[in-house]
């Protein structure tokens, strides 16, 4: 059975986006722009009304019921996630350049390719592309209020990984050597698990300025 829905409503995405937790029922779609995860990347999910009454797009496929079915199955996902049309246009158009889009609360894809086959050039490599991917977002400014703290978040996570995978290399290098073995190769590994935690503090300095 489809679920029930007031076509003409919009209120409660505009609410979403001024921060607001509007009343909602359950099982219900609401008109507006979404975000939900897809393929393992968020997509704009797209709610709005028809004279046979309210369907819904994902990134731009053809459009489906927004039934209850739907709703329990994907706007669930969706509800506590709303977007504008300009976020999604940015989305689209680093999607188009890179090969690959994000959001204004993700830190941007990098660029690898070629990885080097040894583990300290590639995750060196990485750290760099970090770095350089931080300074050119320096020059846009810091992105004030939630919109700033949850990028900040999403990049630390990610940097956080990345000092996970450098200290099981480093763990790797030197298993089953003596100290004195694995002291050449350990210092290397250790200035970079440092430069890689000191970035965790720029990312939450640079990004996380409210106002």
């Amino acid at each position: 059975m489809n679920a029930h829905v007031d076509l003409a409503d919009y209120n409660v995405w505009q609410a979403k986006l001024r921060g607001e937790n509007p009343q909602i029922e359950v099982g219900v779609a609401y008109a507006g722009i979404w975000r939900r995860r897809w393929h393992g990347e968020k997509v704009p999910v797209y709610v709005w009304r028809t004279d046979d009454g309210m369907v819904a797009s994902t990134d731009g496929g053809d459009p489906v019921p927004a039934n209850e079915d739907w709703c329990f199955d994907v706007f669930a996902w969706c509800l506590t996630d709303p977007v504008t049309q300009a976020d999604v246009d940015e989305y689209l158009a680093r999607r188009q350049t890179h090969g690959k889009g994000w959001w204004f609360d993700e830190p941007p894809v990098l660029r690898l390719d070629p990885v080097p086959a040894d583990p300290f050039e590639a995750l060196t490599r990485e750290f760099d592309a970090e770095l350089d991917a931080l300074t050119d977002r320096l020059f846009d400014g810091p992105i004030r209020g939630e919109r700033g703290e949850q990028l900040a978040v999403n990049w630390q996570r990610r940097v956080t990984q990345l000092c996970r995978r450098i200290e099981a290399a480093r763990k790797a290098a030197v298993a089953g050597l003596s100290r004195a073995e694995a002291k050449p190769i350990n210092e290397p590994w250790k200035a970079l698990a440092e430069r890689a935690k000191r970035l965790k503090v720029m990312i939450a300095r640079i990004l996380k300025t409210r106002g």
